[in-house]
């Protein structure tokens, strides 16, 4: 069963720096192929809602452009692994768009809470994933040091479809 989630996807220059900067200070690549900002995180859909639906839903939503600034590097734990992320400022726009969207799509997606140790969805934080089973021994203050924080305008959010593992296609954009 396919799963899918809603994100913007990083403009291409900001996508660029953080995947420079991250392979010159750890000497590796980050092993995400879409760098992306998560709005709706990954779903399933309800047996009767069918693919078409969901996309025409999803482009029944209007998103005004939102400028953002990549603020400060975290980390958290989830089933065992440690996921690298890059905050994002401003935040209330972001946690407004998604809850518009969780709410439109309520009654046609069920949460994937596998990927969550307490099984719970947690409260949204808008961020940029960069790794999510990065090593302890990995120098994030140096990565931090030299994140680009010029802000950059999303605007189009994208439907991304999980048909395989670790491997996402573009739907609709």
């Amino acid at each position: 069963m396919p799963r899918y989630v809603i994100v913007f996807r990083l403009p291409p220059a900001i996508d660029a720096a953080l995947r420079q900067t991250f392979e010159m200070v750890l000497n590796q690549k980050s092993p995400i192929d879409i760098l992306h900002l998560t709005l709706i995180p990954p779903f399933f859909l309800k047996p009767e809602v069918t693919e078409e639906k969901l996309i025409r839903i999803v482009k029944t939503i209007q998103s005004q452009p939102i400028t953002i600034a990549l603020t400060s590097l975290g980390q958290f734990q989830s089933l065992g692994k440690t996921i690298i992320y890059v905050s994002v400022a401003p935040e209330a726009p972001l946690q407004t768009l998604s809850q518009k969207l969780s709410q439109t799509l309520i009654t046609t997606i069920d949460y994937d809470l596998s990927l969550y140790d307490d099984r719970h969805l947690p409260p949204y934080h808008p961020h940029v994933s960069l790794h999510y089973a990065l090593p302890t021994t990995a120098d994030l203050g140096k990565l931090e040091d030299n994140l680009p924080h010029q802000p950059f305008t999303i605007k189009n959010f994208t439907l991304l479809k999980n048909s395989t593992p670790e491997l996402w296609e573009i739907i609709n954009h």
